[in-house]
């Protein structure tokens, strides 16, 4: 379920309370640097308490990984998109393992791991986000444009995470409802790893736990088979797996909006030697535009495996903003590179999204409505002259109507008068006349 205020729910009667504030936790793991977080329950919103106590809770997280263990129908979408970025930005580790269900926002929610884990018996559902708005027609538009971004940003999350066809592709199947056993989660690019043997029981665990009959198909075993994807890259099973894994042997970094600064000269060598290597992924997330996850071991990979750094690096290595002529410069190479062609798109999306971050320039309009007033004095006269002999031309409706559009303009600030040039001032009039006449003013 995905929405900002979402009044149906998966969680049976007799568990609803407000203010819940059980719906996850985090436990230190015993002898090992690693954190066990279970999100066990709907995501925040009407029933729960909001994702911002969970990223609070997440930050105080020093591990070098990270075990995230899901069964959740899902939830407020907002929220859940809080936490995927929570994950991605975390310096750790992320293994997700789907123990249940993870619907709708945990779904994507998960592909903040870098390895997915789907148990015995588990499912996954993706849909479009939906809402509930009360209001006028201009309200109900309004949130309709709002749900379609959502949707299609969440599609983008899908594309670049399974490498598997693109975000309009993956947004039919969101519209479909699409619901995925563990081991067709796998092939659709959603996951790394099915287990292989389920245990006696685990076949109705989604159902028993989760009235589903709020979806349009309740749960794997009533909904139609899942499309087929693109053939995507392969990768040998991991220990366990019951079939070849799909996910992306190259990874496009996932898009993010971060500040886009233009402070001049790009040196892409200076500010990747600032960076350690190997380094954390989420490190190389922040910094590059794609990673070869295949070298990713004990959660760091090596510089080698990283490419198209476009963000500044500060002296301690930490990645900062994007940095305008590091993007250019990376989509300028993208082509020659040697990043898989069918990365491109995605990593295209990650930088043209900086580009769309970065403080635009003024337009012409801007440019013109700062010039003094007196420079367009007798203009209506001079194009009335101008283009009198042209046939099919009105003089003074143009003139006319680009008098009208600087009567509107804001008058510019006062400003010292200039020195006159050191030859004779000529009215415009003069000047077209001489122009007609071929005479040099």
């Amino acid at each position: 379920m995905e929405g900002a205020h979402v009044l149906r729910t998966a969680r049976p009667g007799a568990q609803l309370r407000q203010g819940r504030t059980d719906w996850y936790r985090i436990e230190a793991k015993d002898d090992s640097d690693t954190a066990e977080v279970y999100l066990y329950d709907e995501i925040g919103g009407w029933w729960g308490t909001t994702a911002q106590q969970f990223v609070d809770d997440l930050r105080q997280v020093t591990s070098s990984q990270i075990d995230l263990h899901i069964d959740s129908p899902g939830g407020d979408v907002f929220d859940g998109i809080a936490i995927y970025n929570a994950l991605l930005d975390h310096q750790a580790h992320v293994e997700v393992y789907v123990d249940g269900l993870a619907a709708s926002a945990a779904s994507f929610i998960a592909q903040a791991g870098d390895r997915v884990v789907m148990n015995r018996a588990s499912q996954m559902m993706i849909h479009k986000a939906f809402g509930l708005c009360i209001g006028n027609d201009d309200d109900m538009e309004q949130m309709r444009d709002v749900l379609r971004r959502i949707s299609s940003n969440i599609a983008a999350i899908y594309a670049a995470r399974s490498g598997v066809g693109d975000a309009d592709s993956w947004l039919e199947a969101m519209t479909a409802e699409t619901w995925y056993s563990a081991e067709e989660a796998v092939q659709a690019g959603l996951a790394d790893q099915a287990q292989a043997t389920p245990k006696r029981g685990d076949q109705q665990s989604a159902q028993d736990r989760w009235d589903l009959s709020v979806f349009k198909h309740p749960g794997r075993e009533r909904a139609p088979r899942p499309s087929t994807p693109p053939a995507a890259r392969r990768r040998p099973p991991g220990p366990g797996s019951a079939i070849p894994t799909a996910a992306v042997l190259d990874t496009a970094c996932p898009t993010h909006h971060t500040d886009t600064v233009d402070p001049g000269g790009w040196d892409a060598g200076a500010n990747e030697k600032r960076l350690s290597s190997p380094m954390p992924v989420a490190t190389a997330r922040k910094a590059y535009g794609y990673y070869d996850s295949a070298r990713v071991e004990d959660g760091e990979i090596v510089k080698d495996g990283c490419k198209l750094l476009h963000h500044e690096v500060s002296a301690d290595g930490t990645p900062g903003a994007a940095h305008l002529g590091g993007v250019r410069n990376a989509l300028s190479r993208l082509p020659q590179s040697d990043v898989p062609e069918g990365e491109h798109p995605a990593v295209e999306r990650h930088l043209n999204a900086h580009l769309d971050d970065a403080p635009q320039e003024d337009g012409a309009a801007d440019v013109l409505a700062g010039l003094p007033d007196e420079l367009f004095a007798g203009l209506g006269d001079a194009l009335d002259e101008l283009f009198d002999p042209v046939g099919g031309y009105d003089p003074r409706t143009l003139a006319s109507t680009i008098a009208d559009v600087y009567a509107d303009a804001a008058a510019p600030p006062a400003t010292p008068p200039r020195p006159e040039p050191p030859r004779t001032a000529i009215t415009i009039d003069e000047m077209i006349t001489a122009i007609q006449e071929g005479v040099r003013p």
